[in-house]
């Protein structure tokens, strides 16, 4: 649940940065325009913040998921000789095998 989160908030801080950007980066003489430029540089460090906030969860969730790479054992089994696991079962052979 925890990771779902993290993930749809990054995503939406994302999506917002880039809207954001993109709108003063095309629009930039229509915004001039239309807003006074303390709204622009307000709607610009919006952004920003957005974007580090974003970059910030995804160094979190990178945390997160090394974390749980080193806390959960791996089975540490050796898998099966080639010649077993491609071998056409016969009978006798689990008695071969014991042996």
């Amino acid at each position: 649940m925890g990771e779902q989160v993290v993930r749809w908030l990054s995503l939406a801080l994302a999506a917002l940065s880039l809207v954001i950007g993109g709108l003063t980066l095309v629009a930039t003489d229509w915004v001039l325009k239309w807003v006074p430029g303390d709204a622009v540089v307000t709607i610009e460090v919006l952004g920003r913040l957005a974007l580090y906030l974003f970059l910030f969860l995804v160094l979190v969730q990178s945390y997160r998921i090394a974390r749980y790479r080193f806390v959960t054992s791996v089975d540490e089994t050796a898998p099966p000789p080639r010649e077993r696991a491609t071998a056409i079962p016969v009978p006798g052979d689990d008695l071969a095998y014991a042996v």
